[in-house]
């Protein structure tokens, strides 16, 4: 095993272990997450266009939590069952490989999985399509 597969290997144990088993992504008690989420949620609310008419809409490492700006048709995905288990339109997958056929959605979020639990060059690729 080469140095980038063991980094990978650990940065997805490390996933596992922070978010396997269904646990909270945005924790009350820790200030700094709560200062990075509304950050994000800001940013995207000043800069992002959900219109009506947007067509479909994916949320990729959705994690448990879920964000009142969100469109309420949005399908939710994520590598942990246990991190979609109570949402409406969820699918378990891999980020760096999507099950969905090219072009299947308008809008895609994706809220830190990409810089903090897989490689970034396969997922910006699976998103692209």
């Amino acid at each position: 095993m080469d140095s980038s597969e063991r980094e990978r290997s650990v940065v997805r144990r490390s996933a596992a272990d922070l978010y396997g088993q269904g646990q909270e992504i945005w924790l009350e008690s820790d200030r700094w997450n709560q200062h990075k989420r509304k950050r994000i949620e800001r940013f995207i609310l000043d800069n992002v266009v959900m219109q009506q008419e947007r067509g479909a809409a994916l949320d990729v490492g959705s994690g448990n939590f879920v964000y009142a700006w969100m469109p309420g048709d949005v399908v939710s995905a994520d590598r942990f069952p246990e991190q979609v288990a109570g949402k409406r339109r969820a699918v378990v997958c891999d980020i760096e490989m999507l099950p969905f056929k090219d072009g299947s959605f308008d809008l895609i979020f994706c809220i830190g999985s990409v810089l903090n639990y897989v490689s970034a060059f396969e997922a910006l690729h699976e998103l692209s399509r």
